[in-house]
């Protein structure tokens, strides 16, 4: 599941870069849960215009499932590549 979640400017050097479509300062945040609800990862790092699919791509999560660590089914929206 993706979030947003506004904040307030950054500061540095391009804090344009946290500007979303709607005009604000945010944050895109990842959450992943099991069946039951456990949350697995939280990552809240990236700029609210990082897509999906990179943050997927940079998540150790992605890798636990990869290298078989973690054995099961991964649901997500159209963000998200099939793999």
């Amino acid at each position: 599941m993706e979030l947003m979640f506004k904040i307030k400017c950054p500061g540095g050097e391009n804090p344009d870069l946290f500007i979303n479509r709607k005009g604000y300062y945010s944050l895109n945040i990842q959450v992943v849960s099991d069946a039951k609800g456990k949350i697995l990862v939280i990552v809240a790092r990236w700029r609210d215009s990082a897509h999906d699919s990179r943050i997927w791509n940079e998540c150790l999560l992605k890798r636990r499932f990869a290298s078989e660590e973690i054995n099961g089914i991964l649901l997500g929206d159209n963000g998200y590549p099939c793999s």
